[in-house]
């Protein structure tokens, strides 16, 4: 199997495991699965790596975040959750658990202002690419 058909299926795979979640901002938005076949033997993405993935203009902002802290509000479950939410806390907590199976060292980057794109980003276990999920945040 070619190294694109690979990346393809985990992203496949990772559409799969975080179908029907919301990341919870100020829109509730979906996670898409995806790939990055990108030339990097080991160690972690940097900003400046992610920005020039991304094709991004100097000026846009870009954020590294704590793959832990990003996932704290929607992962751990709280006195005051509900049923309801306590489901939702098993289901992101399956998602990740799934997600660390296929990729080493998840990193979280956050680009843009208010309106922003998040990529939950890590080496594939099994082939030369990145892969994770994106969604949106919006932070004013």
């Amino acid at each position: 199997m070619q190294e694109e058909d690979k990346a393809a299926e985990v992203a496949l795979r990772l559409d799969a495991i975080s179908a029907n979640l919301l990341y919870p901002s100020e829109t509730d938005e979906p996670f898409e699965g995806f790939y990055w076949l990108v030339e990097k033997s080991e160690g972690p993405l940097s900003k400046e790596e992610v920005r020039e993935i991304l094709a991004l203009a100097p000026g846009v902002p870009i954020e590294e975040r704590s793959f832990d802290a990003f996932f704290y509000p929607v992962a751990v479950p709280q006195d005051w959750h509900t049923e309801e939410e306590l489901d939702m806390v098993d289901q992101f907590q399956e998602m990740i658990f799934e997600l660390r199976k296929l990729v080493r060292k998840p990193q979280v980057f956050v680009v843009g202002n208010v309106e922003k794109d998040v990529y939950i980003v890590g080496k594939a276990k099994e082939g030369n690419f990145w892969a994770g999920l994106k969604t949106k945040i919006v932070e004013t």
